[in-house]
């Protein structure tokens, strides 16, 4: 859901295409007549995959709020100071 919400690109929106077919795919099974899916999997699966969208936030807020690194301070070391 959250690549589909953020996607600005017509590749990120064939790959969101390929997963939502990946998955239609896996709740085919059920239909044809096999077993379907467990729903307490599919639960979890779908937990999982909200805070891994949590995760993916997370970082980027955190890495929007560091302090950025400057090229200068990259390349000194104490030891290189004349």
């Amino acid at each position: 859901m959250l690549s589909a919400v953020l996607t600005r690109r017509v590749r990120d929106a064939g790959w969101l295409a390929l997963a939502v077919i990946g998955i239609g795919l896996l709740g085919l099974d059920g239909a044809i007549g096999a077993d379907p899916l467990d729903p307490i999997g599919v639960m979890f699966a779908l937990i999982a995959a909200a805070f891994w969208a949590l995760y993916i936030r997370a970082t980027a807020h955190a890495g929007a709020t560091t302090i950025p690194v400057t090229r200068d301070s990259r390349s000194r070391s104490p030891s290189r100071r004349s």
